[in-house]
């Protein structure tokens, strides 16, 4: 199997539920997540990451994003990665 990098550029995440983990998005791929420009307002998990979780070595690269009033249960209200630092630059956290 071949793992894909999953790529958003300037979309918007709205209101978005999870019954366990990523409000918004849930990824879990060695090429990783890139996020540019997006908006992720009042998203929620149930569980770990309210607006992105990554699973456990799933690279996340997030640039210039807006996390508004996104929630989770667990960890990481606006962003939940496993076992890899996020690399976040820009980013506008409320």
């Amino acid at each position: 199997m071949t793992d894909s990098k999953l790529v958003v550029s300037k979309g918007s995440f709205t209101t978005n539920t999870a019954g366990a983990d990523g409000g918004a998005i849930f990824g879990f791929t060695t090429d990783g997540i890139a996020v540019t420009g997006a908006i992720f307002n009042g998203n929620r998990a149930t569980a770990d990451g309210g607006a992105i979780c990554a699973g456990p070595g799933t690279p996340v690269t997030v640039t210039s994003a807006k996390f508004l009033h996104n929630s989770s249960s667990d960890d990481g209200g606006a962003v939940a990665v496993e076992g890899v630092e996020p690399a976040i630059e820009r980013a506008e956290l409320y």
